[in-house]
């Protein structure tokens, strides 16, 4: 493509992984959002729909399947923050 003139500039910084129909569902800036807390990359969120329902990517999964990834990372979030919490009130 670059000998046919294409220079791949691109008007937002690309991150590794990220989708590219990102702007296009509110559930993937969820996604995006819940990754960003817990400091996991988009790699993250692909192992869970790979495990959960044997699709390669986020990209490709549908709405229901992007309601059931973020439910996974809500719970991973809440008992991320339990743990935090439970630490904190031990060293007092």
């Amino acid at each position: 493509m670059k000998s046919r003139g294409f220079t791949g500039i691109r008007a937002r910084k690309e991150v590794e992984g990220r989708p590219h129909n990102l702007d296009a569902s509110p559930q993937l800036k969820k996604i995006e959002a819940l990754l960003t807390d817990a400091q996991r990359p988009w790699a993250y969120a692909n192992g869970v729909a790979k495990r959960m329902f044997s699709i390669d990517r986020v990209a490709f999964c549908g709405p229901e399947q992007l309601g059931k990834i973020i439910a996974a990372l809500s719970i991973d979030q809440r008992r991320r923050k339990s743990i935090t919490t439970a630490k904190e009130s031990s060293d007092e």
